[in-house]
Formats: structure tokens, C-alpha cells, sequence
């Protein structure tokens, strides 16, 4: 019996699943820095697994997940920011984690150092990316500005990364980002610095605690490297 027809077999005697197919979300940086080839090689190992793929920012995955609309989300993992909420309705596991960078023009005095402290980079303008993981930036601007009771202040949102390096690039300001999202962007005008201390961002499959994840659903955590 082939894998398709094992997990055809195992879903089928599953009372939360009636069928192969599997819905998923996740956020740009995931999707196109990481899980899209993921996800090829799934697909080629179980054709009809996959039903939908879709892209968006953490709070479109958290709704979409919560109402049904796809199985599984794929985001960063900011549950300790409302702990209890996220008991109640979801179930979640990690799956893999990536170091938050800054990301300077390679003209900048910082780009000089090894790397560089959160509160260096708080005293130039800040460029943000609002497309996700904004909240665990602002965390990690809290906690390092916490002893001078020091607030960031963002002078430019942008929602596409594309828009956000060019930005950098032309001198507009500085920026933290998830080295996942960096992939196939960087050019000669910008340069990555590690953060001191270092930043690291968790990223979460996550599930309705009312519908835990049947066979295929554990075949892709697995493809995940869970």
C-alpha cells in the first residue's frame, strides 16, 4: 500500500478528519523563505494532500485558522502575549526559529561593528514592517530600552519587505527583520548585523483545539522538522 493510501486508510478512521486534504496559512516571510519548498516536496510525495495555501499577516492566519477557513497557520509565536486566549482556542507546536537581524545601508557607522545594540539602532529613524512580526520587534525594543524607561519610535511603516530594504538601502533609516524574510532580497547597498543581545524569533504551527490535526496534518509537522 502506498504512503497516500496508508494515510487515505488512517484518515478515514479518524473522527475528526473525512478527508486526505490539508488548508494551510502562513505569514510572507515562512511561505516564500522556507515552507514553499517545503511544501514542493510534500506535494510531491502526497499529491492530493494539499487544498489551499494561503498568505497573510499574523492576525488574517489567527482569524482564518479560528473560523475554519484552513486547518493550520503558520506564524510567528507571540501566544505569551495573550496566553490564555490562545489555551483556550488553539493547540500549537514549534517548527523552527530564525535570528531577527539589522538591517542597515552599508554606508551606515554601524555596519562597521560586528554587531549592534538595540539601543544604537533606536537613535537612528526606524523602518518597520507592518506585513507581521511587528509585535515581537516592539518586544525587543522594550525589553532592551527598559532600564532608561526609553519608548522606540517608528518613523515609517511599510508593509512590503521588498519596499522596506529599498528604503534602507536609499539611507531613509534602519531596520530589524527575520533573517527568513531577507532570502533572496539582500544587494551590495545593505548589509545584516547581529543584535546584541541576539533577537530570535519562534515560529509556531498552530491548530483549533476543537479539531486536532489528523494524519496529514502530523505528516507536515514532520516535514517541517517538528
Amino acid at each position: 500500500m502506498g504512503e497516500l493510501q496508508v494515510l487515505s486508510h488512517q484518515v478515514s478512521h479518524h473522527h475528526h478528519e473525512t478527508d486526505t486534504t490539508l488548508k494551510i496559512a502562513a505569514i510572507p516571510s515562512a511561505l516564500h523563505g522556507w515552507l514553499a519548498s517545503v511544501l514542493s516536496v510534500f506535494s510531491s510525495r502526497y499529491p492530493e494532500a494539499m487544498g489551499l495555501v494561503l498568505e497573510g499577516v499574523e492576525e488574517e492566519i489567527k482569524e482564518w485558522v479560528e473560523s475554519g477557513v484552513v486547518d493550520v497557520g503558520i506564524t510567528t509565536d507571540t501566544t505569551r502575549l495573550n496566553l490564555g486566549y490562545w489555551r483556550e482556542h488553539f493547540d500549537w507546536q514549534l517548527i523552527r526559529q530564525d535570528e531577527i537581524v539589522a538591517v542597515l545601508p552599508s554606508s551606515h557607522p554601524l555596519s562597521q561593528h560586528a554587531s549592534v545594540s538595540v539601543s544604537a539602532l533606536a537613535e537612528h529613524p526606524l523602518v518597520m514592517s507592518s506585513g507581521g512580526c511587528e509585535a515581537l520587534i516592539q518586544q525587543i525594543f522594550a525589553n532592551s530600552l527598559e532600564a532608561s524607561e526609553g519608548v522606540v519610535q517608528v518613523d515609517f511603516w511599510v508593509r512590503d519587505t521588498r519596499t522596506l530594504l529599498q528604503m534602507v538601502a536609499n539611507g531613509v533609516g534602519v531596520s530589524l527583520v527575520p533573517t527568513l524574510a531577507l532570502v533572496n532580497k539582500l544587494n551590495a547597498d545593505l548589509v545584516t548585523r547581529s543584535l546584541s543581545p541576539c533577537g530570535v524569533r519562534q515560529l509556531i504551527a498552530f491548530w483549533p483545539k476543537k479539531k486536532p490535526l489528523g494524519p496529514v496534518g502530523q505528516q507536515l509537522l514532520q516535514a517541517c522538522g517538528a
